[in-house]
């Protein structure tokens, strides 16, 4: 079973590439890639997780699901063949790493490292982050779809976002419940105010990455009863000079 399920953890990047690679060429076929992807993720995961189709299953497939459906409609909006290949070599060695994590964590444990499941997590949904808003801002452009419906969607994405970090993080549902529907409020209010910056929809996608990290990154700290002046400083400042970086080196539309 070893080989198998090292196998598993190579063949789910390695078909989402091909996918991808079919789907530049003629996007006809995406809804095939996509479906493969899913079914293979989703059998991977269940025998990762014992074969139990149980709530530790479903958070456990979560983060990787997510990432996986996100990274597709983001793509979709790339036409420059580099960008598109650099993204999805982005998005495979993301899901080749967080699976050989997965499965070290349930069938190897001595080489699993502590924090290295969270940490992945984390620093993917900041990734999912970026390609969710730019993909919404994007849609916002050239599909003029509803506002009120691209906010529903970014509450519910920054919802399932929020809790798959949390949920990662060993915070407990009882604790962490007010601060996973209350921040994806406040990212909501903030994509609208993005929406009326005169930037592309990648800047206006990388603003709201850095507020997803610092909103998050400090929520954890204080749910973990760690979160000290110092902390918040940081935190801060990394935001303040990434926004800085951000509009002083971003095209004008």
């Amino acid at each position: 079973m070893f080989v198998i399920r090292k196998a598993l953890v190579f063949l789910n990047p390695i078909l989402f590439i091909i996918g991808l690679e079919v789907v530049f060429r003629n996007k006809d076929y995406w809804w095939i890639a996509l479906v493969v992807s899913i079914v293979l993720l989703l059998l991977t995961i269940w025998d990762f997780t014992k074969r139990k189709l149980n709530f530790r299953f479903l958070n456990f497939l979560l983060s990787p699901l997510l990432f996986l459906l996100i990274s597709y409609w983001f793509i979709f909006f790339i036409n420059t063949e580099l960008y598109f290949r650099l993204i999805y070599s982005v998005v495979a060695l993301f899901q080749l790493v967080l699976l050989d994590q997965v499965l070290n964590y349930f069938y190897f444990a001595s080489k699993y490292q502590p924090y290295t499941l969270e940490n992945l997590v984390f620093y993917q949904n900041l990734l999912a982050g970026f390609f969710i808003f730019s993909s919404l801002f994007s849609t916002m452009i050239f599909l003029r779809l509803n506002i009120f419906i691209l906010l529903f969607i970014v509450y519910t994405l920054s919802l399932a976002m929020i809790y798959s970090i949390y949920w990662s993080h060993k915070i407990i549902w009882a604790k962490s419940k007010l601060f996973i529907f209350i921040v994806p409020l406040i990212l909501l209010e903030l994509f609208w105010a993005v929406s009326y910056l005169p930037f592309n929809y990648y800047v206006n996608g990388i603003l709201m990455a850095v507020f997803l990290y610092v909103l998050v990154g400090l929520g954890k700290l204080f749910l973990q009863e760690s979160l000290n002046k110092k902390q918040i400083i940081n935190y801060l400042v990394v935001a303040v000079i990434s926004i800085i970086l951000i509009v002083f080196s971003a095209q004008w539309s």
